[in-house]
């Protein structure tokens, strides 16, 4: 429990002095979103968003009367999608009228939920799209300009009222203009086209093409993925082709690889060596892979005629992360990191010292990172740097002092660093990657969380109960803190506007 001592100076000029006993967290540390403008952080008490600013200034966004649900950033990196609902009270006395202000003047059966999606630039609403419904998983096209949202499936408890499964909403960022469009059953994923003219969406035993360049946006076509009406197919994954002419789906429940022809509109099969646990499109060289969480062997499907040419592994492979020559392979819980250059079918073989928990490519791809899980080494954590620029397999493990939670890179000059978190330690381990110096930049708290500011930088978040960020500079090691900021709104209800009836 979190005890607030407020002052009359403060907090909306209170009256008097007071004391506020707040049971659940005022914000998420995992939740927050670096944008150009600072790092925009949902309150998750009041409902309300901060915005905290790299010069350790922070402040309330003014949402009117909404309530944050979800944040998503466009690839701009500045305009900032908000998923929020607002709430009306019908009246049916004119009296009582006046009398309500708040959400909790209103009986609860008396309550209108409104949801809406708001963009923001600067800290600052430059668009608000207003929508039947909760829409708050939501993907934005390449340029930034139009955002597709449909109903999280998943986080719909507590949610009122008639939610549309069927439907997405196709907003434009610029106008405001939200247009609902019919595509299937339980939407889950949204793909654009490069250039922002197309967007497929991928529903449940379907799949529907979105022509964004009519007046208002259409569906032009929907790609029905069986004609059994007792079969459900699941996609799971999906991947469109650089010339936007075909979407590749692959389902969990099948082997089958669907090619929809978007411009023919009609589908082929091509068979897999299994049901993938993975797919990743390599856009540059007009092909996609496929690995096999229980089948030790990678496929690449070309673009042109869709052939497959599989290579055998050592072991199964479950994830794979994309470089601009090759491609890394890695399974958690293996020991196993595969760099597959796929041209000349090689395979270069990592074997770590420990279980894996996750790896990394560094932005130079010259190196990767993996954290592992404890070892043989006095029974703790490590992190192993794989050197991927000779061809040689060579790896170099590190002890770490707990669990590994957070990874940055900072490629500056001729240096390239990696920064590290770990769990329960007050510092973050820089390492040079190029040279193995390294160095501990202490931190004032805990660290949970760690990522790059688009403008240049990295922030760390902390779990203090009145918020805590930290913004270092990795060329100087300077480090600015800013808390308190998850105090702002605490003290102000939610209001409500009144319907008289």
């Amino acid at each position: 429990m979190l005890l607030l001592a407020l002052a009359a100076c403060g907090f909306s000029n209170l009256p008097n002095q007071d004391d506020v006993y707040v049971e659940e967290p005022l914000w998420n540390p995992a939740g927050v979103v670096a944008t150009v403008d600072g790092l925009y952080t949902p309150l998750t008490k009041s409902g309300g968003l901060a915005l905290v600013r790299t010069d350790g200034t922070y402040t309330q966004v003014d949402l009117g009367d909404a309530v944050v649900s979800s944040l998503s950033l466009a690839p701009d990196q500045q305009t900032l999608a908000v998923a929020s609902t607002s709430y009306s009270c019908k009246v049916y006395d004119p009296d009582v009228a006046d009398s309500i202000q708040f959400l909790e003047d209103c009986d609860t059966d008396l309550r209108v939920t409104h949801h809406q999606i708001q963009a923001l630039q600067n800290g600052s609403v430059v668009a608000v799209a207003s929508l039947e419904g909760p829409y708050d998983a939501l993907r934005w096209s390449d340029d930034s300009r139009f955002a597709v949202a449909w109903p999280d499936v998943a986080n719909l408890d507590g949610v009122s009222g008639v939610v549309n499964l069927t439907s997405v909403v196709v907003i434009d960022a610029t106008t405001g203009d939200a247009n609902t469009i019919p595509v299937g059953f339980a939407a889950s994923d949204v793909l654009f086209s490069a250039s922002g003219e197309t967007a497929v969406v991928l529903s449940q035993n379907s799949v529907a093409v979105l022509d964004l360049t009519t007046s208002p946006p259409s569906r032009s076509v929907t790609f029905p993925l069986t004609l059994d009406p007792d079969q459900v197919v699941t996609p799971v994954g999906v991947a469109l082709t650089p010339d936007a002419r075909y979407a590749l789906i692959s389902t969990g429940d099948s082997s089958d690889l669907y090619i929809l022809d978007l411009e023919q509109r009609s589908v082929n099969m091509v068979s897999l060596s299994g049901i993938p646990s993975a797919m990743y499109l390599d856009g540059e060289h007009d092909r996609t892979l496929f690995v096999y969480g229980n089948r030790a062997r990678v496929d690449v499907v070309e673009h042109e005629y869709f052939d497959l040419e599989s290579t055998v592994l050592d072991e199964p492979m479950a994830t794979v992360s994309g470089a601009s020559d090759f491609v890394l392979l890695s399974a958690p819980g293996r020991r196993d990191v595969y760099a597959f250059d796929p041209d000349s079918k090689e395979v270069v073989e990592f074997r770590l010292q420990s279980p894996l928990l996750d790896v990394s490519v560094s932005p130079t791809e010259e190196f990767a990172v993996a954290f592992t899980v404890e070892n043989g080494y006095g029974s703790r954590p490590g992190m192993e740097v794989l050197d991927l620029r000779d061809g040689r397999g060579r790896s170099f493990p590190y002890l770490l002092e707990s669990r590994g939670t957070g990874l940055a890179f900072d490629a500056f000059g001729s240096s390239l660093h990696a920064l590290v978190l770990q769990e329960g330690v007050n510092y973050v381990y820089s390492l040079d990657l190029y040279t193995a110096q390294n160095e501990q930049i202490d931190l004032a708290a805990t660290p949970v969380g760690i990522g790059s500011m688009p403008a240049g930088g990295f922030f760390v978040t902390h779990d203090e109960p009145l918020g805590f960020v930290s913004f270092l500079d990795p060329t100087t090691g300077n480090i600015r803190t800013v808390s308190g900021f998850a105090a702002l709104g605490i003290i102000d209800p939610v209001r409500v506007t009144v319907e008289a009836q």
